[in-house]
């Protein structure tokens, strides 16, 4: 015969010490017995307890886990995982303002009121008519347990938020108040407590002094940044004279610039230092294809062209060397 296995029930999981007893005997044991080893089980704190600790919190009746129904070991209940999110904030019953209202005397029967023939004494007049009283005063009585119910766990929970509140403060209050740490004693720097309480700082004897000395520094600074820009301005104003105010004149300033004779009056090659009278002539395009020829009639194509790089390359050395020599001022 297999042993027998007592199921769990409402109040949680049965103690490993209850199921290894039950599932090592062969012989079949009492209801009574049994009944017995499970309070005894669930009353003594057995350290091997299987038994969640949140199995004996109170759980409020909005939550899913208000009705616990017991698993059995090997089953093949396939759950849908959980959903992660949050319940809706349920409504206040008993707002700030009125909700001590709710609790006085008649508001029950100003809510629920029964009907003006039951309120005369009349007896009902049919079947369906006995038993709506009879389902209403059933609401009635519901509706006032309950809503005294909800009223007792508010109070409940009132009043442990406030000594939670009160447990805290004096908490606080005596961290404030406690004295200080012999870690912060040793730990505190070479200043003791009169230099720490000297806090006041002695005014400069030499302070006005001081303030006259900078006045006057400020004032020779003025002075300069003045001067300065008045000689800016008087620059600027002389040499207003010479701006190109109108088409004319600009058209006549360029003219005179870019002439033959600007930049070498005598008109002699080599006598200027501007880089537009060098007097080099830029290489064309004939030139290029006789050194390029000339190169392949003398030897190979490869030849030609290594002619023509370095001509290139010359062109570019020569080229170099007469913009350095514009921007330095000299020969090189």
């Amino acid at each position: 015969m297999p042993p027998h296995l007592p199921r769990p029930t409402l109040g949680g999981v049965l103690s490993s010490t209850s199921c290894l007893r039950a599932s090592t005997s062969t012989t079949t044991i009492p209801a009574s017995v049994t009944w017995s080893a499970r309070r005894q089980s669930r009353t003594t704190a057995s350290p091997f307890s299987t038994t969640s600790a949140a199995a004996h919190l109170p759980v409020p009746p909005e939550s899913p886990k208000y009705i616990r129904v017991p698993v059995p070991p090997q089953s093949n209940e396939e759950r849908l995982p959980p959903v992660r999110g949050h319940l809706p904030v349920p409504r206040d019953v008993f707002p700030k303002g009125e909700g001590r209202l709710k609790m006085k005397p008649g508001y029950v029967e100003a809510a629920a009121p029964i009907s003006a023939s039951e309120k005369a004494g009349l007896p009902p007049k049919s079947e369906s008519e006995a038993r709506r009283r009879v389902e209403a005063a059933t609401r009635r009585d519901a509706f006032a347990t309950g809503l005294k119910g909800l009223w007792e766990r508010k109070e409940v929970q009132t009043t442990k938020a406030k000594e939670r509140t009160i447990i805290r403060l004096k908490r606080n209050r005596k961290a404030a108040m406690a004295p200080e740490r012999p870690d912060d004693i040793l730990s505190r720097s070479t200043f003791g407590p009169p230099s720490l309480l000297n806090t006041a700082v002695e005014l400069d004897p030499l302070r006005f002094e001081r303030a006259e000395e900078a006045r006057k520094r400020h004032e020779v600074i003025v002075a300069k940044k003045a001067e300065a820009r008045r000689d800016a301005l008087t620059q600027l104003y002389v040499a207003a004279g010479d701006f190109i105010v109108d088409e004319q004149e600009l058209e006549q300033r360029v003219n005179d610039i870019f002439a033959k004779g600007f930049v070498n009056p005598a008109g002699l090659l080599g006598s200027s230092e501007s880089i537009w009278d060098s007097g080099s002539i830029p290489i064309s395009v004939g030139e290029v294809k006789a050194e390029m020829f000339s190169g392949i009639l003398e030897g190979s194509e490869a030849t030609g062209f290594a002619a023509i790089n370095k001509s290139a390359e010359d062109r570019t050395a020569e080229r170099q060397k007469r913009v350095a020599e514009e921007l330095t001022g000299g020969k090189l």
